[in-house]
């Protein structure tokens, strides 16, 4: 036992996952609610809008892009 190694040290050096990041609620962008007008929720990332009012937060599948929000609304001057 005296040369094992931790598991840390056993993975040195291994590169896990792409390194990249993820870009949560990515339908949000365009949605006419996504900005919900506080400090917490101005960004369509973020797990709030105008429709999941901090500190309530938008279905876990649309925050992971797994599924789509029911509430969802194009805004038609999106980018």
């Amino acid at each position: 036992m005296a040369n094992a190694k931790t598991w840390v040290e056993a993975h040195d050096n291994e590169k896990f996952g792409s390194g990249g990041t993820v870009e949560n609620c990515k339908q949000c962008k365009t949605c006419l609610f996504r900005d919900g007008g506080t400090d917490y929720s101005n960004d369509y990332r973020k797990s709030s809008c105008a429709m999941f009012v901090y500190p309530d937060m938008k279905p876990i599948e649309v925050i992971r892009n797994t599924g789509e929000c029911e509430l969802y609304e194009q805004d038609e001057n999106a980018d």
